[in-house]
Protein backbone atom coordinates (compact mmCIF):
# COMPACT_ATOMS: atom_id res chain seq x y z
CA UNK A 1 0.00 0.00 0.00
CA UNK A 2 1.21 3.62 -0.79
CA UNK A 3 -0.02 5.73 1.88
CA UNK A 4 1.07 8.62 0.15
CA UNK A 5 -1.39 8.02 -2.39
CA UNK A 6 -3.73 11.00 -1.17
CA UNK A 7 -1.35 14.41 -1.28
CA UNK A 8 -2.29 17.13 1.12
CA UNK A 9 -0.53 20.20 -0.91
CA UNK A 10 -0.40 23.65 0.57
CA UNK A 11 -3.22 25.42 -0.59
CA UNK A 12 -5.89 28.15 0.86
CA UNK A 13 -7.66 25.76 2.40
CA UNK A 14 -5.12 24.13 4.01
CA UNK A 15 -2.38 27.12 5.05
CA UNK A 16 0.35 24.81 6.39
CA UNK A 17 1.04 21.54 8.60
CA UNK A 18 -1.53 19.39 10.35
CA UNK A 19 -2.03 19.10 13.86
CA UNK A 20 -1.71 15.01 15.61
CA UNK A 21 -5.48 15.21 15.22
CA UNK A 22 -6.27 16.77 12.11
CA UNK A 23 -3.38 14.17 11.02
CA UNK A 24 -5.64 11.28 12.74
CA UNK A 25 -8.88 12.38 11.24
CA UNK A 26 -7.01 12.51 7.69
CA UNK A 27 -5.94 8.95 8.41
CA UNK A 28 -9.56 7.89 9.44
CA UNK A 29 -11.08 9.35 5.65
CA UNK A 30 -8.32 7.12 4.22
CA UNK A 31 -9.34 3.95 6.48
CA UNK A 32 -12.76 4.33 5.18
CA UNK A 33 -11.66 5.20 1.51
CA UNK A 34 -10.02 1.48 1.75
CA UNK A 35 -12.94 -0.07 3.00
CA UNK A 36 -15.13 1.06 0.66
CA UNK A 37 -12.68 -0.11 -1.88
CA UNK A 38 -12.35 -3.46 -0.17
CA UNK A 39 -8.75 -3.16 0.85
CA UNK A 40 -8.57 -4.49 4.03
CA UNK A 41 -4.71 -4.64 5.14
CA UNK A 42 -4.87 -0.64 3.91
CA UNK A 43 -7.99 0.14 6.07
CA UNK A 44 -5.97 -1.34 9.16
CA UNK A 45 -2.63 -0.03 8.48
CA UNK A 46 -4.49 3.57 8.05
CA UNK A 47 -6.35 3.26 11.54
CA UNK A 48 -3.50 1.97 12.76
CA UNK A 49 -1.74 4.97 11.63
CA UNK A 50 -5.18 7.23 13.03
CA UNK A 51 -4.70 6.12 16.51
CA UNK A 52 -1.16 6.92 16.58
CA UNK A 53 -1.49 10.05 15.64
CA UNK A 54 -4.26 10.42 18.58
CA UNK A 55 -2.12 8.90 21.20
CA UNK A 56 0.46 12.33 20.26
CA UNK A 57 -2.40 14.40 20.90
CA UNK A 58 -3.39 12.81 23.63
CA UNK A 59 -0.05 12.69 25.32
CA UNK A 60 0.83 16.18 24.21
CA UNK A 61 3.94 14.89 22.44
CA UNK A 62 6.16 16.82 19.86
CA UNK A 63 5.51 15.83 16.45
Amino acid sequence: MNMSATPYPSSPDYPGSFDAIECGAIAELNAHEAMLCGDLDAEAQWRELAEAYYCIAMLGLPQ
